[in-house]
């Protein structure tokens, strides 16, 4: 989410100026492409699609936890705030989860005829 992005931001402003430049970059284009991701799949208006960028958008938070672990290994991230990050990735992998089980429903019950034109909310404006 967009709190989470700007709590990357912030952490990686603390970084010395080789690693803002390496890792913190990528930390901060990765924690935008989560959000990015889940509004582009929104957007396509296709229950599958959605999906895939919502399975994209996972993806991206695995990385985050990745590269702050291999913060962790050269002791530029102390163990809490390792854990107070991986808590927030492990919450927004929950919703995501959540999400995409809730959109295979729909395009399960689409698929068999299930859904009104009005139930199916693949189509709905922003």
């Amino acid at each position: 989410n967009r709190n989470f992005t700007l709590k990357i931001t912030e952490f990686v402003k603390g970084l010395p100026e080789e690693e803002q430049n390496r890792m913190g970059d990528h930390l901060i284009r990765t924690a935008r492409n989560v959000t990015n991701c889940i509004a582009e799949g929104y957007g396509r208006f296709e229950y599958q699609e959605n999906i895939d960028f919502c399975r994209q958008a996972r993806a991206s938070i695995y990385r985050i936890i990745d590269s702050l672990i291999a913060l962790h290994d050269i002791n530029l991230i102390s163990e809490e705030d390792l854990e107070n990050f991986k808590n927030e990735c492990n919450k927004s992998i929950s919703f995501l989860n959540g999400y995409i089980r809730h959109l295979l429903r729909k395009r399960r019950q689409k698929d068999e005829g299930l859904l009104s034109n009005k139930e199916d909310n693949s189509s709905q404006e922003f």
